[in-house]
């Protein structure tokens, strides 16, 4: 959990960041086909247009607030819920995890369009034609993947994933967990370590011996080796 949190922290915010990047994009280049309250401009402009650094951050802002927030804000309380689970470390990671993401409600809300409300494209006429040329260049790719909607690939698609999930759960029996070879598995086999371990381990390993110390009544060894008479594995040391 301490590697998978700190992930999960850092998607998260990239996300909530490319959300709001883009946004101000969108608005920087086309921005000036709608008013502030994103209604289209009447009449509409016959070449399109965008709006200033800082007219965008201000409607990126006011459109992705309250979404944003409450994302940010859910996700907190979600990793609060770790605490329930009574285990120390876990505890700290759920704190740790829900001071990030309250941090974060500063940064992407509120730093963010500050930052991005002083950045100035240059060349703006040509960042949008490229931008509209990608766009072009895309577009049968999305239509491909969309074809993914109708009924005859999708059909296809759940009757595939079908057949690797049981194929995932028939194999996922034999799946062998632990150390099944001598040595580590970051070497190769013919590593000298893991060859070494390979000849050394067994022998190691059959020959140990077992030191047992008790403390008794008198007499109370003597009559505890009584059961097990003939094992030669059992030598009595008399002081």
């Amino acid at each position: 959990m301490s590697i998978l949190v700190p992930f999960l922290v850092f998607a998260i915010g990239v996300s909530h960041g490319v959300q709001m990047i883009s946004g101000w994009m969108g608005e920087v280049m086309y921005g000036g086909d709608t008013d502030a309250q994103g209604r289209p401009v009447v009449p509409a402009p016959e070449i399109p247009h965008g709006v200033d650094s800082m007219e965008a951050a201000q409607r990126t802002f006011r459109r992705l607030l309250m979404p944003g927030a409450l994302a940010v804000i859910t996700t907190s309380v979600s990793f609060a819920t770790i605490l329930l689970i009574e285990i120390g470390i876990v505890r700290e990671t759920a704190v740790t995890a829900s001071i990030g993401m309250a941090i974060m409600l500063f940064t992407k809300m509120i730093l963010l369009p500050v930052m991005l409300s002083y950045v100035k494209i240059n060349d703006l006429e040509g960042y949008r034609r490229r931008h509209r040329e990608s766009e072009v260049r895309r577009d049968p790719v999305w239509r491909f993947i969309a074809r993914a909607t109708e009924t005859k690939p999708a059909l296809f698609i759940l009757a595939l994933v079908t057949v690797l999930t049981v194929f995932g759960i028939v194999k996922g029996r034999e799946l062998a967990i632990g150390d099944l070879h001598a040595g580590i598995p970051e070497l190769r086999p013919e590593a000298r370590y893991n060859l070494d371990s390979k000849r050394d381990c067994p022998e190691v390993l059959d020959r140990r011996r077992q030191t047992v110390g008790d403390r008794g009544g008198p007499e109370q060894c003597l009559r505890g080796l009584r059961h097990h008479e003939g094992d030669g594995s059992i030598r009595l040391v008399r002081p």
